[in-house]
């Protein structure tokens, strides 16, 4: 009740100031280079004991596990949209969250010719993800993010569209499930800095 309807405005402003105001755009830039930096790397250590392995295995194991990650973070194909590395989706991904204080990204499986894995990751703004219909927020749906009994997210209401595109056209939203219903295996990443018990937005 305190954070989601003053948050569009928030955005503006937020967004507002790092387009047009120098120290801002600094600000947002050097939290980013130092955090993100060249980008998160895998180091494969895994315990072998635990599995059993011998140590020539193990390594045999870690050394494979690393290859596949650089052939899949190191390509494009790691991006549903194609046009960026895991590194380069990292700092986009980490920007917007503190410019728009959080966002969502969908872990697609497409199969692709010549393409080894089916992973992808696909970016949603903080804008696509409101109540279907505009509704109102309650306990169990509030800032687009459906909750179950528990106040675990169960589901997403992601515009097909930004709203910025919508201006006089008819919204449409696609309800996303938080886990796949078979497997259990995460489908939505929501990134945003949680602060208090219940909060189902991030503040930019």
């Amino acid at each position: 009740s305190d954070l989601l309807p003053a948050l569009a405005i928030m955005r503006n402003r937020s967004r507002d100031l790092t387009r047009n105001t120098p120290v801002a755009t600094g600000a947002i830039a050097t939290v980013v280079t130092s955090v993100v930096g060249p980008g998160l790397r895998v180091k494969s250590n895994i315990d072998r004991e635990a599995l059993g392995l011998e140590e020539d295995a193990a390594n045999a194991w870690e050394r494979q596990a690393e290859r596949l990650w650089a052939m899949w973070a190191g390509s494009t194909e790691c991006d549903a949209t194609r046009t960026q590395t895991f590194a380069e989706y990292q700092g986009m991904v980490f920007r917007g969250s503190l410019e728009s204080g959080d966002i969502f990204i969908l872990l697609p499986s497409i199969k692709r010719q010549g393409s080894h894995f089916r992973l992808r990751l696909q970016a949603i703004e903080a804008d696509r993800v409101e109540n279907e219909g505009l509704k109102r927020d309650t306990a169990e749906l509030a800032g687009g993010v459906e909750l179950d009994e528990h106040g675990a997210p169960k589901r997403y209401h992601i515009l097909k569209n930004h709203p910025g595109d919508n201006l006089g056209k008819t919204r449409v939203w696609q309800k996303v499930e938080a886990f796949g219903p078979k497997s259990g295996r995460r489908q939505v990443l929501h990134l945003y800095d949680k602060l208090r018990p219940g909060q189902t937005r991030g503040a930019p």
